[in-house]
């Protein structure tokens, strides 16, 4: 289960043991300012809504290390590695091909950190061969600013919860 489906789940549950809560007075948490503004186009009240980043963000910066080894990985030291990925979006400083026609975070390749290649095979092949082969894209892309955080997106929730 995702963060956003843990939290939905927990709302829910809240206002079993609330009925005074709905759905529309709870917080809103939304990682960026499109997020926010998708949350207002819903209907949301804009005073329930903050922009916080994404917890996801949170858990990369405390589990991901620069110094991070593994015997499996011991291969490509002193590579370049590039995440493709067909379900999560989040990284930290490395390029991120997703594997999907589609996808709900548009902020990441407006900001030029994803690149959403599709699920044909032979682009899916082009778009990590340019990477490899191309330094001057890989660190375009590397060096992209992460839209989605910046680590504190916990912290913030966390403040808002003990207002």
């Amino acid at each position: 289960m995702e963060n956003e489906e843990v939290l939905s789940l927990f709302c829910r549950n809240l206002s079993d043991y609330n009925p005074t809560l709905t759905w529309d007075s709870l917080d809103n948490f939304a990682p960026t300012e499109l997020s926010k503004q998708n949350l207002l186009n819903e209907g949301k009240w804009p005073e329930s809504i903050y922009v916080t980043g994404n917890t996801a963000i949170d858990a990369l910066k405390t589990t991901v290390r620069a110094d991070y080894t593994h015997p499996e990985l011991s291969w490509a030291e002193g590579s370049r590695l590039i995440l493709i990925t067909a379900h999560r979006r989040e990284n930290l400083g490395e390029p991120v091909l997703v594997m999907r026609d589609t996808t709900e975070r548009p902020e990441g390749i407006a900001a030029g950190t994803l690149k959403l290649v599709g699920t044909d095979e032979e682009v899916i092949y082009r778009s990590f061969k340019e990477l490899l082969e191309n330094e001057a894209e890989y660190k375009r892309m590397s060096n992209a600013s992460n839209p989605y955080g910046d680590g504190f997106a916990c912290k913030r929730i966390a403040d808002i919860l003990s207002l």
